[in-house]
């Protein structure tokens, strides 16, 4: 938890409780909010993100995970350099959770399987941005990890 930076952007929360982070918004108000982290990668070496992830459903929502190649602006949106991956929530009524990798959008990203490669070593940020137009009851996310791939 301490190594996460939390930007509450336009209405969004994301608060931390029992090994949860979870992101919620006040309905209607288009809210969102990102967790970020700074992650030294190396050159040419491939990596995944995976996580848990659980929700009950939202309203036009999103929930997307970034490499950033440049420290994000407390306050303000950020677009990312590369998508790593997304789960499709903008419809979701009904209950979506478990591995993250088994239940990503299948256009997600630039259709890479949930890996990323970088071509400069150096500091990247792990962005990892939730909001909706209503996130009701939440999304959470626990047991966040970023890897190399072995090769």
């Amino acid at each position: 938890v301490s190594k996460w930076t939390v930007d509450n952007l336009t209405g969004g929360i994301c608060t931390f409780a029992n090994g949860w982070a979870t992101f919620t918004n006040v309905a209607g108000s288009w809210g969102q909010a990102a967790l970020q982290q700074p992650i030294e990668v190396v050159a040419g070496r491939k990596y995944t993100v995976d996580m848990v992830f659980k929700t009950d459903g939202v309203t036009q929502g999103w929930f997307k995970v970034y490499a950033c190649t440049t420290k994000p602006t407390p306050g303000k949106e950020y677009g990312g350099d590369i998508l790593i991956a997304e789960v499709a929530i903008w419809d979701n009524a009904g209950v979506k959770s478990g591995k993250f990798s088994s239940i990503l959008n299948p256009d997600s990203g630039t259709k890479t399987g949930n890996v990323v490669t970088f071509t400069t070593s150096g500091t990247i940020y792990l962005s990892i941005q939730c909001g909706a137009n209503d996130l009701k009851g939440g999304v959470s996310i626990s047991k966040v990890e970023f890897r190399g791939v072995p090769e």
